[in-house]
């Protein structure tokens, strides 16, 4: 399925997202607050984070939480290199509306060297591989973890889990991604984790059932 891709468009997807990271980055250490809260939850722009755009997310989140709080936590991804780490302190944080997808988006988008997205569009493609490209397979698992009326504590364990198990299938991604992209003339992404995002997001957009 990746070589259906039009890779030269899966390029320019990574360019938008690693000039939002440097813009994001910025803000963040200029403190821009407001700026960069709107930036950081799409609100201003949906290339900073497409898991709270798509849900609406960004401002129920800034209207049930106090923006210290989210900087707060948005700081500390600098701070730190373990994902797992980073997905405990989304859910430590407790702030409302903002969990691992949102969370794990912010996190790549400030610190793509480190952490990647576990959001719809990424583990939809986790799955697809995990099922050997069988769209319906993945359709209906993804639905099964979209569905679930969890508590905090199991939805903490099973996001935690599952953005383990991502880490083996975005190596295979960005590997045939390569492939694919030298042989359209297109120049891979550097940053594993963010070319990774652009593919799912581009498989998502052409083979998902939406």
């Amino acid at each position: 399925m990746i070589e259906n891709l039009n890779m030269h468009e899966v390029r320019e997807h990574y360019n938008a997202r690693f000039d939002c990271h440097k813009r994001l980055s910025t803000l963040l250490k200029t403190g821009k607050t407001t700026d960069f809260l709107d930036l950081a939850l799409g609100i201003s722009d949906p290339i900073g984070n497409f898991s709270a755009r798509e849900h609406g997310l960004g401002p129920q989140v800034l209207s049930a939480n106090r923006p210290e709080t989210i900087i707060k936590l948005a700081e500390s991804f600098l701070s730190e290199t373990d994902p797992n780490e980073m997905v405990r302190s989304i859910y430590e944080a407790s702030i409302k509306y903002l969990k691992v997808s949102v969370g794990s988006e912010m996190a790549m988008m400030l610190k793509p060297s480190n952490f990647w997205v576990a959001n719809v569009r990424t583990v939809w493609t986790h799955l697809l591989l995990k099922h050997d490209y069988d769209l319906d397979k993945a359709n209906e698992e993804l639905k099964l973890y979209r569905s679930q009326e969890m508590t905090s504590e199991m939805e903490y364990k099973i996001w935690k889990e599952i953005y383990r198990l991502m880490k083996p299938s975005i190596a295979k991604v960005c590997k045939k991604g390569n492939e694919i992209a030298i042989e359209q003339g297109a120049e891979p992404g550097s940053l594993s984790y963010m070319w990774f995002d652009a593919i799912a997001n581009a498989l998502y957009e052409q083979f998902a059932t939406h």
